[in-house]
């Protein structure tokens, strides 16, 4: 579906990509992030994410909603 106004976005699917993230968002320019994630995935990759991205100077939340 085309929006009007939206180029898109990529999707990374690959070894590591999560450990990569903080590197790949510093070259995009924005002042926060949101961590989307169902409960499963934000129980085992979200907390660990936020932190890294907050390591990297990037202000980052957890938003789940139920798996």
């Amino acid at each position: 579906m085309d929006v009007p106004g939206a180029d898109g976005y990529d999707i990374i699917i690959e070894a590591g990509a999560l450990s990569r993230l903080p590197d790949r968002l510093a070259a995009v320019e924005a002042h926060r992030y949101a961590v989307i994630a169902d409960s499963q995935v934000g129980r085992l990759y979200g907390g660990a994410l936020v932190e890294a991205l907050g390591a990297a100077g990037l202000r980052a939340d957890l938003f789940e909603f139920p798996a």
